[in-house]
């Protein structure tokens, strides 16, 4: 049986770049979800005013209504 073949440091580092793109590309979804969801977690800790967090607290309860009138009509 043949010995693996050792890779040099740059070998690997391409390497592990290669696997993330490639894991990057079959999982766009999570990718996306995950960028979104960094950005408003950023945006609220970071950037917003007042006025902004009550805008985005009047969307959020609207949208849990909607989820939940949408689940118990299912």
């Amino acid at each position: 049986m043949a010995r693996p073949k050792k890779l040099s440091d740059e070998q690997r580092k391409a390497n592990i770049e290669k696997s993330k793109e490639r894991w990057k590309n079959n999982n766009r979804d999570k990718v996306r979800y995950t960028q979104y969801k960094s950005r408003a977690i950023n945006f609220i800790n970071k950037k917003s005013t007042e006025e902004d967090l009550m805008f985005l607290k009047n969307l959020i309860d609207n949208k849990l209504l909607e989820l939940k009138n949408n689940n118990g009509s299912n």
